[in-house]
């Protein structure tokens, strides 16, 4: 939790009104960001159930944006503008 965050990546062309993988990538990352720094701060307050329940959300999104990242690198028709580059998923 004590990482520096680093800025969440997206590509000027996918502006398109589509959830793309990228895109999928890139509001997770941002999610579990906030979800770290609010269970950080949470955990600081001493509201330790609370803290716990963040980290745990945020687990849960880490979970969902590698089964993302995943299933982009197999996705056959996610080529073109749709292709998956990773850099927007936090880790």
């Amino acid at each position: 939790m004590g990482e520096a965050r680093e800025p969440v990546v997206r590509e000027p062309e996918e502006d398109h009104d589509l959830l793309t993988y990228n895109e999928a990538g890139a509001r997770l990352a941002e999610e579990i960001q906030r979800l770290d720094a609010e269970a950080a701060r949470l955990q600081a307050s001493g509201s330790d159930d609370e803290a716990a329940a963040a980290r745990g959300r945020a687990d849960a999104l880490r979970a969902a944006a590698d089964r993302n990242s995943r299933r982009a690198q197999k996705d056959t028709n996610a080529r073109g503008f749709l292709e998956y580059r990773p850099g927007g998923s936090a880790s």
